[in-house]
């Protein structure tokens, strides 16, 4: 409660104790604050995205009466009325028809020799009108021009009841292939061109001649060459409907060509003799439903154009909408008219004009026509490419306004449960909440329950209401927390990024969900459900890895003990220090190496290298050598815990090796390979080492130290030459009895003949002492600085002196050279002190 905070809208809040949380999980209800997240927002509004949705609406009716400005002159009354393509029609009672496109009126005359019976408009292009007449005459006016011509002549008499217009080949010259209905159960094709017939013939004749009272026809989506054909009748008891599937080869009437028997009917009580049968269709497209004014109601459904033949229906899904009840308030009679928006159905009677929604089947708009005085209701004219319709009397004509007829259809079909079609018409977001809190507690009820949490996510209800509610119904009924998890799932996704502290609290407790349900799974022993459900984990955290707060993920994992699942956010955070700490924790070596190989940081290798080094040296070395920008010289405590197996490669040596060829000149790490390399039996290596090695990179005392230690003299000979200590370098190589190495390091010196020849003479007293006379002579001539005189005190007093004649003699003879050379330079010296002294005394004398 402390977390939540204070809030006027949090009438109550959620029992941690309903969660039944496994010991050590993470309670969502816990103060978060120890890992860094703070409380600043009531859970009342976790994942809310409006936390009011208020209502706007106003009550509305969508239907209305407009005036249209015009009336028949004098005494004159309107028969009937067209309308298409914007283009109205009205034949009036004097034979007159008047044209009104828009702001244009046009009167056309037609013979007065009878009455006017029935008009007829195309329903592409409103330029042909077919006109009527009782007398069984029949004219033809294009609306563009102002006669009319007499068409039909061959079929006269023939009083026309309907016409079925193909839509395909209207054109604004010509009519195209038409069906007729007469009122002796015939159908005629004919095809007015220019204003005249081209011809007419009797395609099909239907049973008992009854009157072809409506008529449409529709070509087949897929196949523009087979028809359709609806005709409806009717009799004193009975109304008929026919359907007719062919091919028009030549001409469309070739489709009646199979219909050698009498074709099948639907059959409907009640009779009606001036019924009314559209086809409708949205964007001037194939038609998708009809309707059908019959006795009892009004007759409608889809069509469904697959791969029906003759005989097949096109029908489906049909249903009779009733009309209102002879007591009911809105009843004034039998229907005149009628016409079809996209959601109701308006109905003309003597009195009345009402409006039924189609779904519902209620009345949701009535208007009594006797108190607006516009005169006798004579029927319902409809715009086929609009929902325009107009109503006329014998005196006038009204628009039939329709405006926003579906903003109430989302309750419509939210009473009838119909979700997903109420939210296909909401038009606010009230609405849309409105429905998806009612499909979300009518799953609930079902007890279906991740739907409903689907839902619930996407209303504007509480968030703790919905999760009590969720988490209570799961516990009674001893279900998974699933449904609970989809309720969490959906309001994150619905979260804006920048509520980073309530998307971290609900992927946590989403976390917490998943690790108690693969609990569950691993105890019930069903491994393909938790296969499935740890890919599910991983996709949510890699979905969500920048909202997940590291130390309490890890604290609800370690606590539940799933490894697998450390591991993989571990890896997927790039937390590779935990990763290689388990593995190594549970001594997979090589798995640890690798993980350690794979990530990009340097630092990461000097803590768990030297516990590596113990266990795959050959491994972690190799691995090294791969790695760029790898200090050595903080390896080498790691190399330091190296134990190497006799009969095996150094490992140690080997790396160091590699760094050296590599360019690496650190002093540690020379140190410790001469340190290393003073530990073997072979001398070869270290004396390699040391003769091709600046000494300056090293610590020469060092060096000597360890190979003192290790008894490799011939390396100490070098590191004291090295040392300038050749002395001691002469010794320890006379020592080894190297001569050759004495003899190098006496010739060290240079430029000290002194130190030379002192470091010659140890090595010649050496030589002597090895009785070895001959070569003494020899080493005396090598060296070049001794004389046979001064290696003679080395040798015993019994030594004979005819080995050393020759080398004597020749001594002598130096000797008596130089005695020669300083007294002839005393000589010089006296004569030059004569003169000074003669000169300084003719001075005085001057």
């Amino acid at each position: 409660a402390e977390y939540m905070g204070e809030d006027s809208r949090t009438q109550h809040l959620m029992d941690p104790d309903e969660f039944n949380l496994l010991p050590g999980a993470l309670n969502p209800f816990d103060d978060f604050s120890s890992v860094g997240i703070q409380p600043v927002i009531p859970v009342s509004d976790v994942g809310n995205s409006s936390k009011q949705i208020s209502n706007n609406e106003e009550p509305h009716c969508p239907f209305s009466l407009g005036i249209i400005d015009w009336q028949p002159p004098g005494d004159d009354e309107i028969v009937a009325v067209a309308t298409s393509n914007n283009i109205i029609a009205v034949a009036c009672q004097s034979c007159s028809i008047l044209i009104i496109d828009g702001d244009r009126h046009r009167e056309v005359e037609v013979p007065r020799t009878e009455k006017i019976h029935k008009i007829f408009l195309d329903p592409v292009c409103g330029a042909h009108l077919i006109v009527s007449m009782k007398n069984g005459e029949n004219h033809y006016i294009n609306t563009q021009q102002s006669r009319s011509k007499p068409v039909f002549v061959k079929q006269k008499p023939l009083i026309i009841e309907s016409v079925a217009w193909d839509k395909r080949g209207i054109s604004s010259s010509g009519t195209g292939e038409i069906f007729l209905g007469s009122v002796r159960g015939a159908i005629y094709e004919t095809q007015i061109v220019d204003g005249r017939d081209k011809y007419i013939k009797q395609a099909y004749v239907l049973p008992e001649k009854s009157t072809v009272l409506g008529l449409e026809m529709e070509r087949f989506p897929r196949d523009e060459t087979k028809l359709f054909v609806m005709a409806v009748t009717s009799t004193s008891t009975s109304m008929q409907q026919y359907q007719f599937v062919g091919i028009g080869q030549t001409s469309i009437a070739d489709m009646f060509s199979e219909y050698t028997t009498q074709p099948s009917f639907t059959e409907f009580p009640g009779s009606l003799n001036h019924t009314q049968l559209y086809f409708f269709s949205k964007y001037r497209g194939t038609a998708q439903s009809f309707a059908w004014l019959t006795g009892q109601g009004i007759h409608h459904g889809d069509l469904e154009f697959h791969d029906q033949m003759k005989y097949d229906t096109v029908t489906g899904d049909c249903y009779l909408l009733q009309y209102p009840p002879a007591e009911s308030p809105n009843a004034s009679g039998p229907v005149i008219s009628f016409s079809k928006t996209d959601f109701h159905f308006i109905v003309l009677q003597p009195t009345t004009i009402v409006a039924l929604n189609q779904v519902t089947e209620q009345v949701v708009w009535s208007q009594d026509l006797q108190q607006l005085g516009i005169g006798t209701p004579k029927g319902i004219a409809r715009n086929p490419l609009s929902n325009v319709a107009y109503l006329y009397t014998n005196r006038e004509i009204r628009e039939i306004i329709v405006e926003q007829e579906d903003r109430d259809m989302w309750r419509v079909y939210l009473q009838k449960k119909d979700f997903d079609t109420a939210l296909s018409h909401c038009k606010s977001a009230y609405q849309r909440d409105k429905v998806m809190c009612a499909k979300a507690d009518h799953f609930f009820n079902e007890n279906k329950l991740e739907m409903a949490a689907q839902c619930y996510a996407q209303t504007s209800k509480p968030f703790e209401e919905v999760a009590l509610k969720l988490v209570t119904q799961s516990s009674r009924d001893g279900l998974n927390r699933d449904a609970l998890k989809t309720f969490l799932q959906h309001r994150l996704s619905r979260l804006p990024d920048h509520e980073v502290t309530q998307q971290t609290l609900l992927c946590i407790w989403l976390v917490e969900i998943y690790l108690n349900k693969l609990n569950a799974l691993r105890d019930a022993g069903q491994v393909d459900q938790m296969t499935a459900v740890n890919e599910d984990l991983e996709s949510f955290m890699e979905h969500w890895k920048a909202r997940l707060d590291k130390q309490t993920v890890y604290q609800l994992i370690t606590s539940q003990g799933n490894y697998d699942v450390l591991l993989f956010f571990a890896s997927l955070i790039k937390d590779y220090d935990t990763v290689v700490k388990y593995h190594i924790h549970a001594k997979n070596w090589n798995k640890a190496l690798q993980e350690l190989a794979n990530q990009g940081n340097v630092e990461l290798w000097y803590p768990y290298s030297p516990i590596l080094m113990e266990h795959v040296p050959k491994e972690l070395v190799e691995k090294w050598m791969v790695v760029k920008n790898l200090d050595s010289s903080r390896l080498l405590p790691s190399l330091m815990r190296y134990q190497h197996t006799p009969g095996t490669e150094h490992q140690a040596i080997r790396y160091l090796g590699y760094c050296i060829t590599a360019g690496v000149r650190d002093e540690a790490v020379l140190n410790y390979l001469i340190a290393l390399y003073a530990s073997l039996e072979d001398d070869k290596p270290l004396m390699s080492f040391i003769e091709q090695t600046d000494p300056s990179l090293y610590d020469l005392k060092y060096a000597l130290r360890v190979c003192l230690k290790g008894g490799k003299l011939r390396a100490c000979v070098r590191i004291y030459m090295a040392l300038e200590m050749y002395q001691e370098a002469v010794e320890l190589a006379l020592k080894e009895k190297d001569l050759e190495l004495a003899k190098e390091c006496a010739d060290g010196p240079a430029g000290d003949e002194t130190l030379r020849k002192k470091l010659w003479l140890e090595i010649a007293k050496q030589v002597v002492e090895m009785a070895d006379h001959q070569k003494a002579i020899e080493f005396v001539k090598e060296s070049q600085l001794l004389k046979i005189d001064d290696i003679l005190p080395f040798f015993p007093d019994f030594v004979c002196i005819d080995l050393f004649k020759d080398q004597i003699c020749d001594s002598l003879q130096d000797y008596t050279q130089q005695i020669n050379s300083l007294k002839k330079d005393m000589d010089e010296a006296t004569q030059n002190a004569d003169q000074i002294r003669t000169d300084i005394n003719e001075l005085r004398n001057r």
